[in-house]
């Protein structure tokens, strides 16, 4: 039986016996692990308040209410060919042994769709700064092909990051019924029905 991480004992309605697949392999990171704000602040870089600027422009800068209009500019429909290429990563992947958490760039072969995603990118750094992919057809595929998807999909974007303090680098945004008006400091958002 494989070794099994319990999920924190205050969530009430979050999955138990998580099963521990395998160490993360260093190798696959050859930067190093990146986490974000778990490091000292670089000195150099902190600026005094004067400097900062009194007004923020550019394409980073928006309001909810005007993308609600325009939703053709920032969220991406996967073509046919696109889930085609997609998923032929994925099973190559699945069959390569690699566990999940080495996936990279290099081990997730989609050249076309990369091109795409390169874009994606361009426009998460410097333009909106994010992105919504739909009909990626997680029903069908089942939730492992998904997940091996949405990371290597994530890998071709940046670097893989740890989400929590758990180190989950993919969390799924699913009501699990938890109880978050009286349980706020112990239950992530995602997992409710209050979004």
């Amino acid at each position: 039986m494989a070794a099994t991480l319990d999920v924190a004992p205050g969530l009430r309605g979050l999955p138990r016996g998580l099963p521990y697949h395998q160490p993360i392999d260093r190798k696959a990171f050859p930067d190093g692990l990146r986490t974000s704000g778990q490091h000292p602040p670089i000195e150099s870089q902190i600026r005094p308040f004067d400097d900062f600027p009194t007004e923020i422009t550019g394409p980073t800068v928006w309001e909810g209410r005007d993308m609600a209009t325009r939703q053709d500019e920032w969220a991406h429909h996967w073509t046919e060919s696109e889930l085609n290429e997609l998923l032929q990563a994925v099973n190559a992947f699945t069959v390569s042994g690699i566990p999940l958490i080495n996936i990279n760039k290099h081990n997730f072969h989609i050249p076309n769709v990369t091109r795409t995603l390169q874009a994606v990118r361009h426009d998460i750094l410097n333009g909106r700064g994010f992105v919504l992919f739909r009909g990626l057809p997680v029903q069908e595929w089942g939730r492992q092909k998904a997940a091996v998807a949405m990371m290597g999909i994530s890998a071709h974007l940046g670097y893989l990051l740890s989400q929590n303090k758990l180190g989950q680098v993919l969390g799924h945004v699913t009501n699990l019924d938890a109880d978050y008006k009286n349980s706020l400091d112990k239950v992530k958002i995602a997992a409710t029905n209050a979004a």
